[in-house]
């Protein structure tokens, strides 16, 4: 996982240079809110400002917490679907089908705050049921802990935590745990807010949850299992063997949208079968099928397919341990076989793609990266010098992070049809104020905010202010493929 992952570099990706810049400033010392405009619970930036500080700010320190989440989900995913199918080698199946998948995008593959909060989440989900199989009051209160941390990632996991303690109290298994569960709980959220008031950042935090309930939410508002582009423009124009090849590929990499459906029409099914037979159904499923449904609840307001993958995890466990009940003989070897070539197959690709980059030495470490990106990398680092004033438009954050670049405004990206008129104001007048040395800009169209965002609001799609000071005191430098680097005149 680290050779495939804790080198990547990618500097097309639109959201990874958030986190990267955000733990960059973590470690340097700066708070979220208070110094930084930061979109989520601060849990992220924190991780990751704590593991720049031990082992440098770098790329591989960066993604040490994307490694964990991953390898931490996998064996979940192991231990619930064995709870399930019992012992055998359906676990050691799931596991393998959802890392196999997990790692087919690179896209997604990367570092941010969904990653952490859910592998926080589905460990207390695990320690909640274990909990109840080995009433100790030390798992309770880790369970509580991990949820806490979850929040704090992903404000909106608030509602798996809510979920959990109603269990607590209905379950009468569970009943004798709520006390440390909920203490764990309270003193994860409690820590975290001292933090927070002794860094002067909780009143911001809060102004921030609030920007969010206002601009984020419209903006980024995507259906479930929705694409950037759409599904129509991923098979334009492809006719005969091609079309059933690209089918092929879309039906393993939608896993996310249509395996929860699958996995919980057929489990429910079951459940009546065993409510019938004897009297009252099986705890894990129905554990599992409520916590799964609460993880996609909590991805909105974006359902689209790349957020349904970070609650996945469950569903690979469920649809397994279901495949063992219902298939036999041939079916479900041929079932498995299928799966386990695909999930195979998309691995090592992800492998192959891999190979297929280029080392570089880069600021912010040695990287992994394709030979173009690296080439461009290389332009601007050939200008922009360690520690220099910069300015990156509207998005693509990444390059803070890449080069090195101080910027002189709280806002590490600008999202039009999101940032409102007042972050614009502000930007303008952080950007006044010390007027940055170097500028990376890159030319979109509205057309383009439109098929990653489609309901950004159509009238903030320009940042005309920002764009007239940049045209009025900046002069091209160099060219590196999409973007342009501009010289302060």
């Amino acid at each position: 996982m680290f050779w495939l992952v804790g080198h990547r570099l990618l500097l097309l990706n639109n959201d990874e240079g958030i986190y990267l810049d955000a733990g960059r400033r973590v470690a340097m010392g700066q708070a979220p809110y208070r110094d930084f405009f930061y979109l989520s619970g601060p849990g992220t930036p924190w991780a990751m400002g704590l593991s720049m500080r031990l082992f440098g700010v770098n790329l591989p320190a960066a993604r040490l917490m994307l490694m964990f989440d991953i390898s931490l989900m996998a064996a979940l995913v192991f231990w619930m679907t064995r709870r399930l199918a019992g012992n055998g080698a359906a676990p050691a199946v799931a596991a393998f089908l959802f890392v196999g998948f997990s790692v087919a995008q690179p896209s997604v593959l990367l570092p941010n705050h969904r990653w952490d909060s859910g592998a926080m989440a589905l460990a207390a989900i695990v320690l909640v049921w274990l909990c109840r199989e080995r009433p100790r009051w030390h798992i309770a209160a880790l369970a509580g802990l991990a949820c806490a941390a979850a929040v704090w990632m992903t404000p909106s996991l608030g509602l798996l935590a809510l979920t959990l303690a109603v269990w607590h109290l209905l379950d009468l298994q569970l009943r004798p745990s709520a006390i440390a569960f909920l203490a764990g709980g309270f003193a994860g959220l409690c820590a975290g807010a001292v933090l927070l008031l002794s860094q002067g950042a909780l009143g911001p935090m809060i102004d921030q949850l609030s920007w969010i309930g206002h601009n984020y939410s419209g903006a980024n508002r995507m259906f479930y299992g929705q694409v950037i582009g759409g599904y129509g423009a991923l098979v334009k124009g492809v006719t005969g063997v091609e079309l059933a090849v690209v089918a092929s590929i879309l039906f393993f990499l939608t896993i996310p949208a249509w395996l929860p459906a699958v996995a919980t029409a057929g489990w429910l099914v079951q459940l009546r079968r065993t409510w019938r037979e004897a009297g009252a159904p099986r705890f894990g499923p129905v554990y599992l099928l409520i916590c799964g449904a609460v993880l996609i609840v909590a991805q909105a307001p974006r359902l689209d397919l790349p957020h349904l993958m970070f609650a996945s995890p469950i569903y690979y466990a469920l649809a397994v341990s279901l495949a063992l009940r219902t298939l036999h003989g041939l079916s479900l070897t041929a079932c498995a076989m299928v799966f386990l070539l695909a999930a195979g197959t998309y691995a090592g690709f992800a492998c192959l793609t891999r190979l297929n980059e280029q080392s570089v030495q880069t600021r912010a470490g040695r990287a992994s990266m394709n030979p173009d990106e690296a080439r461009w990398l290389a332009a601007l680092e050939s200008h922009v010098k360690s520690g220099d004033s910069l300015f990156v438009f509207p998005y693509m954050p990444v390059f803070y992070f890449a080069l090195d670049g101080r910027n002189p405004s709280r806002y590490c990206f600008l999202q039009p049809g999101m940032s409102s008129a007042q972050d614009e104001a502000n930007v303008l007048a952080d950007l006044r104020r010390d007027p940055p040395q170097w500028v990376v800009y890159m030319t979109l169209k509205p057309a383009d905010y439109l098929r990653i965002w489609p309901s950004s609001d159509r009238s903030r799609l320009r940042m005309e202010s920002i764009e007239r000071f940049i045209a009025e005191g900046y002069t091209p430098a160099t060219q590196a493929g999409p973007y342009s680097l501009l010289r302060r005149r």
